[in-house]
């Protein structure tokens, strides 16, 4: 009896020692699978009847150090966060250029001015008109860009979020299936480490996209929730939905056109604070739209101080009509109120008066304003209105113009707006206009809408230099209604750039006083500064990632050394165990003979 126990207490150690060589072969074949974790065959001593019979398998498990392992995925997700940032804010660095950029707005609003000073240096000079007009629509062209190009990318930003909408679907589903293999597994005693691998390979790429938290339920079985403790997936996995944008415009918010990540008909954006739909709905959602919201107070500035003082000019020779850029809903009943009078003019080509009406301050109707023009100019300018259109003057003979000026300190309000200048409320004499927006109006999107006045595009003489006569007598018909080589509009445009602005705050500017070409040095060094900080974090959550993915590698990896060592010790095992088998059966053939 003891010899047949002993054949089969060697008999166990073989099949133990042969589950342990299987374990040591396949972690050797996995050394550089990436995932694949470190597995150990477990022995426990086997009893028959309170007496050692040998030993069995009890398990095979993965050599895992949860919270290295938690810990390494957490930093994979803040890292992928920044990664998708970095990524996008390249691209805005590249857009803004740097502070000493030739090539920034800053610079393109110092070219302005420059070519602006030279007008006023040389009113009568067409070579210097044209340069100033080309300054002017480079610098919208540049405005117009970069507001498009940042809609584009929040645009990208809203695809990015489908396409990881769709890695996080596979993934759960994934672990969904992983688990009911899993729980199978672990009611048949059939190890399950190359499954849990697997498993948390797809929790990696899934975390690698959103932030989660996940736990292991006592069947083996994980189950995965959002940080708000919304349920993922355990036995079943839930299903994230998002439908992408076409085009992106600057009004547009999640909720507002931009569609949520639902889950189950609920909106989870908000809960979802790591991975690279979290990186990209910030830049979609914030740090974009603040840049837009920067660049469009530049434009708004940019137009409202300059048009004010280019309406208080004319060129020369003066444009044959002026169309303002406000629209009025009912001219029949819309009102203004002018603070002073204001005189219109009609000059010839060569810039003498051929006609004037000193309009008087008070209120009127919008048509009021027209008639009175009318009834005082009739013959040499007619003045017309539209519902839903703006005022018109137009000169009845060719070549002459229509000029204005503001015959005291106007301000013209609405009801809603206050605003300096006659011609400046109107929009007349505008050089930058905004197609439906004007001063006054939400500034949300204006960056892209800024652009020069298209008849002084055409033609730069009807760029403003000089000022109609203002005196308290307006000229006489054949006297000078303004000089030639006059150049007060064109020194007061060229001394705008050089005078404090105040700008209210906008995206991630604070409320400040500075110049227009200084307020664009800042728009590029914010821009600038967000993408430092992002590379700053960047590359110090890699040095993180990089040391915990290689302590968990260390923990949880194989090392070929100590598997070749193990080897060595299970091949002895399995010799000596093959030893107690072969004198076994020496003993039980010897007493075989005896009996014989």
């Amino acid at each position: 009896m003891s010899l047949t126990l002993a054949l089969n207490t060697a008999l166990s150690g073989l099949r133990t020692t042969q589950g342990a060589l299987s374990a040591i072969s396949n972690n050797v074949a996995n050394a550089n699978t990436d995932g694949y974790t470190r597995k150990v065959a477990q022995a426990s001593s086997r009893t028959l009847a309170g007496v050692g019979a040998g030993v069995e398998l009890s398990a095979v498990v993965r050599t895992v150090d949860s919270r290295v392992q938690a810990d390494a995925r957490e930093a994979s997700t803040k890292l992928q966060t920044l990664e998708v940032k970095e990524m996008f804010l390249t691209s805005v660095q590249q857009l803004f250029g740097t502070p000493g950029d030739q090539k920034t707005v800053s610079h393109k609003i110092s070219n302005l001015a420059e070519a602006i000073d030279a007008l006023g240096a040389t009113p009568e000079s067409a070579t210097v008109r044209n340069q100033t007009i080309e300054a002017a629509l480079n610098l919208a062209d540049q405005l117009g860009d970069m507001a498009s190009s940042i809609q584009d990318l929040r645009r990208d930003a809203d695809r990015q979020v489908t396409s990881s909408v769709q890695t996080i679907n596979n993934q759960l589903e994934r672990i969904a299936e992983l688990n009911a293999k899993i729980k199978q597994n672990s009611a048949q005693s059939i190890p399950t480490g190359d499954l849990e691998d697997e498993r948390d390979r797809a929790l990696e790429l899934l975390s690698a996209e959103m932030e989660v938290s996940s736990f292991t339920r006592s069947d083996g079985t994980l189950s995965v929730y959002t940080t708000g403790g919304v349920l993922l997936a355990d036995s079943t996995a839930a299903t994230l939905s998002h439908t992408a944008v076409t085009t992106m415009s600057p009004n547009m918010t999640l909720g507002g056109g931009i569609d949520g990540i639902n889950v189950n008909g609920t909106d989870i954006t908000a809960s979802i604070r790591g991975g690279r739909i979290a990186g990209v709905v910030e830049l979609r959602d914030s740090t974009l739209p603040d840049m837009q919201a920067e660049l469009d107070r530049l434009s708004e500035q940019l137009r409202n101080q300059l048009n004010l003082i280019h309406n208080q000019g004319t060129g020369l020779p003066p444009a044959d009509s002026l169309t303002g850029s406000r629209a009025f809903a009912d001219p029949t009943a819309d009102s203004v109120t002018l603070t002073s009078a204001v005189r219109i003019a009609v000059l010839d080509g060569e810039g003498l008066m051929v006609d004037s009406h000193d309009l008087p301050a008070g209120t009127y109707t919008v048509d009021q304003v027209r008639d009175a023009i009318n009834a005082n100019l009739g013959g040499s300018a007619t003045a017309t209105t539209a519902a839903a259109g703006p005022l018109g003057i137009s000169a009845d003979t060719a070549p002459n113009g229509i000029a204005i000026v503001d015959l005291g300190d106007q301000t013209v309000t609405d009801g809603t707006n206050s605003i300096s200048g006659f011609s400046n409320y109107f929009g007349l004499n505008d050089l930058f206009t905004t197609p439906g927006n004007v001063q006054g109006d939400p500034t949300t999107g204006l960056a892209q809408l800024i652009q020069v006045r298209g008849d002084l595009a055409a033609d730069p003489s009807r760029l403003s230099r000089g000022q109609l006569s203002d005196a308290a007598a307006a000229p006489a018909a054949g006297e000078p209604g303004v000089a030639f080589s006059d150049n007060r509009v064109a020194m007061a445009l060229g001394s705008k750039f050089d005078e404090t602005v105040s700008f209210g705050a906008a995206g991630g500017l604070a409320g400040t006083s500075t110049t227009l070409s200084g307020y664009g040095a800042e728009i590029v060094s914010n821009a600038a500064r967000i993408s430092s900080n992002n590379s700053a974090n960047y590359d110090y959550q890699l040095s993180l990632h990089q040391q915990l993915s290689q302590q968990h590698k260390s923990l949880s990896g194989v090392n070929i050394d100590e598997e070749m060592a193990n080897l060595v010790v299970f091949q002895n095992a399995y010799a000596a165990s093959a030893r107690v088998i072969t004198t076994a059966q020496a003993m039980f053939d010897a007493l075989s003979n005896i009996i014989r």
